[in-house]
């Protein structure tokens, strides 16, 4: 690469910035598995639990590196690490399950009516 950088190199700092934030980072064959411990393993409606980070060019973008889940889903430009930190965390979320139509609930209290 011009800059110096090796794809490596951005792997390990958007993962040593997960890991700084709580999610367990494991290498992998082919770039690095980030798991959020805090959703629980019984309930992946809730969100996914882990996603497998790789980095490769994406034709669209002029053959620029970009980090993907494991699903093949572009998360952000290798060069734009806080995007990446975002797109994961946004990916990992944990999100609770509401019951019923939230159009039901009280604006207040939440309480359905």
């Amino acid at each position: 690469m011009a800059d110096g950088t090796t794809s490596t190199n951005r792997l390990a700092v958007l993962g040593a910035q997960l890991s700084s934030r709580g999610y367990k980072v494991e290498w992998t064959q082919h770039g690095m598995r980030v798991i959020n411990s805090k959703v629980p393993a019984c309930c992946p409606a809730a969100a996914p639990r882990e996603d497998s980070i790789t980095l490769r060019r994406r034709p669209e973008d002029f053959d620029n590196l970009w980090f993907w889940t494991a699903r093949g889903e572009p998360l952000a430009q290798a060069n734009r690490i806080t995007d990446a930190i975002l797109a994961v965390v946004g990916l990992l979320a944990h999100r609770h399950p509401v019951d019923g139509d939230p159009l039901d609930r009280d604006p207040v209290d939440g309480a359905g009516r």
